[in-house]
């Protein structure tokens, strides 16, 4: 039988080069991999945030115009709580309306939906 000290030691480091650090050259890949996923995601996730505010506000400078700042103030407390299905239906709601308390009452109901 052989023993791994019967090897000269530079045929153990050429096997050592040849075996260890493939595999450490995969996980380092493997975890790059993974880290550009999430900084993607993370990208995403970001632009997504900022669209729906971009949204929110145009639907609150809309909602001052057409019934004036206190219900867009009552808008914006409103708001906080809402997803993007329910700020869909504020939008329908400020084009849809033709009096502030007939809009605030639609914000309300998409505001009670997402609580």
């Amino acid at each position: 039988r052989m023993r791994v000290t019967d090897v000269p030691e530079e045929v153990r480091r050429d096997m050592r080069q040849q075996i260890i650090q493939p595999k450490e050259e995969e996980e380092m890949q493997t975890y790059t991999e993974w880290a550009e996923g999430h900084r993607q995601r993370g990208l995403e996730e970001g632009r997504e945030e900022g669209r729906a505010e971009e949204r929110a506000v145009l639907v609150q400078r809309i909602a001052s115009r057409r019934f004036g700042r206190e219900a867009a103030r009552q808008l914006k407390r409103m708001m906080r709580s809402m997803g993007a299905e329910q700020l869909a239906r504020v939008v329908d709601a400020v084009v849809d309306c033709d009096t502030a308390d007939e809009f605030l009452a639609a914000a309300r109901s998409s505001d009670a939906e997402a609580q």
